[in-house]
């Protein structure tokens, strides 16, 4: 298997939710963030970005500023990983299923500067990607503040391979709605 790192995104307001710590929810009988360091099986080392974690092996870290949303989340998980690995995990902690997808997009990744799954409605879904280190540092330097950067012209720079996954590994929970969703109908 292709050596990687992983970045876990779990800094987001969750306005939707009322502000409660998404990695906290309870999917399955377990919480989103177990979920999610499950999805990172197998990376060399993992940077959650969003509120501290205190988890052995794990580096927790935040976006500058607080809240200064995704591609700032990236940003900060980079700068804290090591270098050494120029293959990189991206996923949302709020996608439980997002496991599913991750050997795919590895497998994709050989020619491109982003592999980035589809989901069933053919929307691209750039915080469940793997990426090029090098690259998306590249593209990261060319925004210039990722505060409040949008992830889609981040990604716009990259040579992107598509990747179909399996329908419902994309379903995030941003609502109660979602929440109730992924627990009444478990994979």
């Amino acid at each position: 298997m292709r050596a990687f790192d992983a970045i876990i995104l779990s800094g987001g307001r969750a306005q939707r939710l009322g502000g409660v710590d998404k990695g906290g929810i309870d999917v399955g009988g377990r919480t989103l963030m177990a979920h999610a360091l499950d999805a990172t099986a197998g990376a060399r080392a993992v940077a959650v970005v969003g509120p501290p974690i205190e988890r052995f092996g794990i580096i927790s870290t935040r976006e500058d500023p607080p809240g200064g949303g995704p591609v700032a989340g990236v940003a900060a998980g980079l700068s804290a990983l090591a270098g050494g690995v120029n293959t990189v995990l991206v996923l949302a902690v709020d996608a439980p299923r997002a496991g599913a997808a991750v050997p795919d997009l590895l497998a994709a990744i050989d020619s491109a500067e982003a592999a980035i799954a589809v989901d069933e409605d053919g929307k691209d879904q750039p915080l469940l990607a793997v990426y090029r280190r090098a690259a998306l540092e590249s593209s990261l330097a060319r925004l210039g503040s990722p505060a409040g950067a949008s992830m889609r012209l981040l990604v716009s720079r990259l040579a992107v391979t598509r990747v179909p996954i399996k329908p419902g590994a994309a379903l995030d929970a941003d609502t109660w709605a979602d929440v109730r969703e992924l627990r009444d109908n478990p994979w």
